[in-house]
């Protein structure tokens, strides 16, 4: 998701959430970064290229987009689920990040939990994601964006943290920052409903993902202007 500046879509909307990991990267003088599914390696692959004296690790899902083998040689990448990290030890990493996939998890509180015994004691804590704010908008799109319905409220996220020792150190609510970003898949979405018979062919030999994703980005957008979804950044510390 692009996070935009002035309500107008620019391409380089798409690297703010990597900018905002960099800036961490560099104000804790990280050595050690682990992203939690991390699918095509977008964002490793910027912040590896921008900090090449940091050691950068991933780890996500196989039979996926995601692949281990990578020309960067300062990324590592394993294959696993990040409910268990057990391929790294504690206290090994300065910083750990995951970008719009807990929302996927079906038990936060053990990523949150495994997180925390992986992060050196100081270590750094990013999740950019999005929550509901009405049971409603949740059981709409959770569905039609193939994501959970549990834990999803930003309070019950933020609460998992204080629960398992994070400090929360900083919150920014970037909800009306996606809405160009949002605008572009409805309009997507429009074309996708007004061509019901193209729709039922590109379902047949796609999957139900794509009707699912048409789904989403016609809701989100109303879901964002009404208060039911916000979109977030939160940085946390192990204490």
């Amino acid at each position: 998701m692009g996070i935009s500046e002035n309500n107008v879509f620019v391409a380089d909307d798409f690297y703010k959430q990597a900018k905002i990991v960099c800036d961490q990267i560099d104000e804790i003088n990280a050595k050690n970064v682990l992203e939690l599914a991390p699918g095509k390696l977008a964002t490793l692959n910027y912040l590896a290229k921008e900090n090449t004296k940091v050691n950068f690790y991933g780890i996500d899902l196989p039979n996926g987009q995601f692949k281990t083998k990578t020309s960067v040689p300062n990324i590592k990448l394993n294959y696993g689920d990040y409910h268990n990290l057990s391929n790294y030890p504690n206290d090994s990493m300065d910083l750990i990040y995951i970008i719009e996939a807990l929302c996927h998890a079906h038990n936060k509180e053990r990523v949150i939990a495994e997180c925390f015994r992986v992060l050196k004691k100081g270590g750094r804590f990013i999740v950019i994601d999005g929550y509901f704010n009405e049971d409603v908008a949740m059981k709409l799109v959770t569905k039609s964006m193939m994501v959970t319905d549990k834990q999803q409220e930003y309070h019950t996220f933020c609460n998992l943290l204080e629960k398992k020792k994070f400090k929360i150190l900083h919150s920014i609510d970037y909800s009306k920052n996606i809405l160009p970003s949002l605008r572009r898949l409805e309009n997507t979405a429009r074309r996708f409903v007004k061509y019901p018979k193209l729709a039922k062919f590109i379902t047949l030999v796609a999957g139900d993902i794509v009707t699912a994703n048409a789904a989403a980005g016609y809701l989100m957008p109303a879901c964002v202007e009404e208060g039911l979804f916000e979109y977030r950044y939160t940085l946390s510390q192990k204490i």
